[in-house]
């Protein structure tokens, strides 16, 4: 059975800018090892970079930032993909809703 998504937002280009996103997801952007859309996938800067289609420069201020869920191993910075997309909801004003 197909997902169905409902989007419901304030703005137009914001709710283009999730469709974008989950047109991404959902064609399998990989991060070299995983499908991005594996469930225990843990995302890269450079996967958040990607996904959204941001600089390099924006993808690490967004990881700085004390709002985002991200977290540190050594150098490399992570954020859990369930995490990453409660935030991208939260940026929505949860106007995205995922039902299977």
């Amino acid at each position: 059975m197909d997902n169905v998504i409902i989007i419901i937002a304030k703005d137009e280009n914001a709710a283009q800018d999730v469709k974008d996103a989950l047109k991404k997801l959902e064609a399998g952007v990989t991060n070299g090892k995983k499908k991005f859309n594996d469930n225990e996938t843990l995302l890269t800067v450079k996967d958040v970079q990607t996904f959204l289609g941001i600089g390099k420069e924006k993808a690490y201020k967004m990881f700085k930032d004390k709002r985002f869920p991200s977290f540190q191993v050594g150098n490399r910075s992570y954020v859990r993909k369930d995490k990453f997309f409660a935030y991208l909801d939260s940026k929505c004003n949860n106007s995205v809703k995922l039902l299977k």
